[in-house]
């Protein structure tokens, strides 16, 4: 269908730009971008979508034409169906309407579905201004037609932004005790267990919302609702910048090495013998992170790295997770490198936060806001409880945020040590207090197996 994952993206922009880019022989500028834009469609072509829908669209005929929205009562006319389309059709008739938004030239049949779903999403919203109701619905699905060719393509909603991304884990009763621990026992004190139930609701209110706008609008707020407020307006991107990156700075090895290992596990079923086979009573996501990390682990590494040869991909990012923390001062590079892009990102968050706020503008890469900026607030509540639990008296959120900055501080430049040598590989005696921390309360448990959902289709595939 003509689309493509940022993983994609990103792996073509490594193969044909910058490795090209590295090398120090001479090339033709134009000719490596022609090549680079070849690699992604550039011919439009005229499109129309099909949606099933349910609600009183015959109530409004008029508004209807406006929109040249075309309501549709019996079966599709569409010939050229596939044995699964016009079983789609036959199950969806059943108590639902088809309709078709039709002429559009896009250059994908996937952009086609996302401009006939903001025209659909405009005459719902003008409807449900003057019945402050929800009148209509859509399934998360449609079809496409190629008018040009006949083809017919099934296109899916776009992912929610605030289900994009997000971690593999999935948590269990005792986290969620935990957090109610800190939200309705005694780990902080009344007022910051008040301000963290706050972020909660608010949370909760971003992940009914349909719309990245409220959804960014909810989750600042939350964020905004945590944190005690600066003095003065002209520090406040700083300040909240300067809270949330401490935890973001902490546990970013855990993350990256735990979404790979989770993937690893789903395309290889065969990586679990391996690591199961390594020495040691530590974890298989230890053993994992050994693998990847230290040389006396050779073999292994080489037995894993086959099983991932039909997923290049997650090949590379195996391969690049091994160069981002393979010494010391790799891993200090890379934590510091990640402190700055998480600053950047803030103050496109809290930019595109304002310009909804107060001119209802928003970017086209909103959606991608919401996802970093939902992360973010995931990861500030759960260190906050982190350490409220490790904590010997009650804690405050102040408390807990500079135990946090503390921590971060003293990591990124305790790592690397003078009179040793920095740049030496790591090994098994001092891999996980150089990646993970050692006695801190974000690090993750070396002998603890991660309490995980398999994917069931995984991210790097993903049209």
């Amino acid at each position: 269908m003509h689309g493509f994952p940022r993983r994609h993206t990103y792996h073509v922009t490594q193969n044909l730009l910058v490795r090209r880019l590295k090398n120090k022989a001479s090339f033709d500028r134009k000719e490596l971008l022609s090549k680079f834009f070849e690699k992604f469609p550039s011919n439009t072509s005229e499109y129309e979508c099909m949606y099933f829908v349910d609600g009183p669209f015959g109530d409004y005929p008029k508004l209807l034409a406006e929109f040249k929205i075309v309501l549709q009562e019996a079966s599709s006319t569409w010939n050229n169906l596939s044995p699964d389309q016009q079983r789609l059709i036959d199950a969806e008739n059943i108590g639902k309407k088809l309709i078709l938004i039709g002429k559009l030239k896009t250059p994908s049949p996937a952009h086609a579905y996302k401009i006939g779903s903001g025209i659909l999403n405009e005459f719902a919203g003008i409807v449900r201004f003057y019945k402050h109701r929800e009148l209509f619905k859509s399934e998360p699905l449609a079809l496409v037609r190629d008018i040009n060719t006949g083809k017919i393509y099934t296109i899916h909603d776009a992912p929610d932004p605030m289900h994009c991304w997000v971690s593999h884990t999935n948590s269990s009763e005792e986290e969620m005790l935990g957090l109610m621990s800190a939200t309705h026992g005694s780990l902080l004190t009344s007022e910051s267990a008040s301000r963290l139930q706050r972020t909660v609701r608010l949370h909760r209110s971003a992940l009914k919302s349909t719309s990245a706008e409220n959804q960014l609008i909810d989750l600042w707020a939350g964020l905004e609702g945590l944190v005690s407020r600066p003095g003065r307006e002209s520090v406040r991107i700083e300040y909240f910048s300067e809270c949330l990156i401490p935890s973001l700075t902490l546990t970013y090895p855990e993350k990256l090495f735990l979404s790979a290992y989770i993937d690893v596990c789903a395309h290889a079923p065969g990586s679990s013998a391996i690591l199961a086979a390594m020495p040691g009573t530590d974890s298989n996501f230890s053993k994992f992170v050994r693998v990847i990390l230290c040389d006396e682990h050779k073999n292994p590494r080489i037995h894993l790295c086959k099983l991932l040869n039909t997923s290049p991909l997650l090949l590379n990012r195996v391969w690049r997770l091994s160069e981002l923390f393979k010494s010391r001062t790799a891993t200090q590079q890379t934590l510091r490198h990640h402190r700055k892009k998480v600053k950047w990102h803030m103050s496109r968050i809290y930019h595109t936060r304002n310009s909804i706020m107060h001119s209802a503008k928003s970017l086209p890469y909103l959606p991608t806001l919401v996802e970093n900026l939902h992360v973010y607030v995931d990861t500030l509540v759960k260190s906050i409880q982190k350490v409220a639990k490790v904590s010997l008296e009650r804690q405050t959120i102040e408390g807990a945020l500079e135990y946090l900055g503390s921590w971060e501080r003293y990591r990124l430049h305790a790592i690397t040590h003078e009179g040793g040598d920095n740049n030496a590989p790591l090994t098994d005696e001092s891999f996980w207090d150089v990646v993970f921390g050692s006695d801190m309360a974000l690090a993750p448990d070396r002998d603890k197996e991660p309490f995980m959902v398999l994917p069931l289709k995984s991210p790097l595939v993903r049209a």
